[in-house]
């Protein structure tokens, strides 16, 4: 009988290639597995409070089995979803009373992610520390409202503002992005056209395959005046 008839029990290794599937391979099917929904469904917007569900069964489980798989199980999962950080409740505020920015993930993740929804708080004051460090939305005793005149005070005063200038940051900020959806709530009590020159002052830039951003207002601001504050922000 012809050798070519016979069914070998054992087959030779041929080397690390025919071992183990190239990362690439693994990392397409990572994320067909973490992916929570499709590009056009809301539901696939992940959002803080996901992350104690996801994280002990779809990511630790496959983390878990390697370092290698660990580190690609992380990285497919930010790639393969949409991920939305906003700011609610007391806990936002700073010590002067202004927006601090979102919760968002660990500097070194933030390269992987793809697609983000993000809300900033800016404001044009601050209300300066009381004495004693007394944490400023926990007292009740009214302050006054300090106006921010320049970048190195609205920088100084308002963690949003550092936060949205470093936003996509090529070293701290998420450097890779296919869609980004700013939200800027704006908080204004001095004169918008200062406010205006401060942001263009300011530089902001961001990098991104697509951006769009939305304002919301305490005050009545026109439709224009926004159009300008949004201009004002460089796609690079």
């Amino acid at each position: 009988m012809s050798n070519l008839n016979i069914i070998q029990a054992t087959v030779p290794a041929q080397g690390p290639m025919f071992q183990r599937l190239p990362n690439e391979i693994l990392l397409y099917i990572f994320k067909i597995a973490m992916a929570v929904g499709s590009d056009q469904d809301q539901v696939d917007v992940i959002k803080k409070g996901d992350f104690k569900i996801m994280l002990p069964f779809t990511i630790i489980k496959t983390a878990s089995v390697s370092e290698h798989f660990k580190d690609l199980a992380f990285q497919a999962f930010y790639e393969a979803n949409k991920f939305a950080f906003f700011n609610v409740g007391i806990s936002g505020k700073t010590l002067w009373s202004t927006s601090m920015p979102p919760a968002m993930p660990p500097l070194a993740m933030r390269q992987f992610l793809r697609r983000i929804q993000i809300d900033f708080g800016l404001e044009d004051w601050y209300t300066p520390a009381q004495a004693g460090g007394v944490n400023a939305p926990l007292s009740r005793t009214p302050r006054a409202h300090t106006p921010i005149t320049n970048v190195t005070e609205w920088m100084r005063n308002v963690p949003a503002a550092r936060s949205l200038a470093a936003l996509t940051n090529a070293t701290t900020g998420f450097s890779s992005l296919g869609s980004l959806e700013l939200h800027l709530e704006l908080n204004l009590r001095g004169c918008q056209v200062a406010f205006l020159a401060m942001f263009r002052a300011a530089a902001f830039a961001v990098r991104a395959g697509s951006v769009s951003v939305t304002f919301g207002t305490r005050q009545r601001i026109s439709a224009q005046w926004l159009s300008s504050v949004d201009r004002a922000i460089a796609r690079v």
